[in-house]
């Protein structure tokens, strides 16, 4: 209770700051290790990993892409050249 001058006394203030160093203690608690900074470096690292793997899968798919676009162009290009100097034989030899 306060004081008759409506201020704390000694013995207040001190209960109150242990009432808080108690709260302090169950939130630290909550913690690995009691320890709120490493908790937030783990999950800075996890979320580094993470866009580091979304990177790593965007680049993969654009390497599988470019890829498939030079297979398919390549197959596309000896595809004609095949009938460019063959179709003309084949048509001959289909007739007979």
């Amino acid at each position: 209770m306060p004081h008759e001058n409506n201020r704390p006394t000694l013995a207040e203030v001190m209960n109150s700051l242990e009432e808080l160093k108690a709260k302090v203690d169950e939130i630290r608690s909550g913690f690995p290790g009691g320890d709120p900074g490493g908790h937030r470096e783990y999950h800075d690292a996890l979320i580094r990993r993470e866009e580091e793997k979304i990177k790593l899968i965007s680049e993969v798919r654009l390497h599988i892409a470019k890829g498939t676009a030079w297979a398919l162009l390549g197959g596309s290009l000896m595809f004609l050249w095949f009938a460019m100097t063959h179709l003309p034989e084949l048509i001959v030899m289909a007739r007979k």
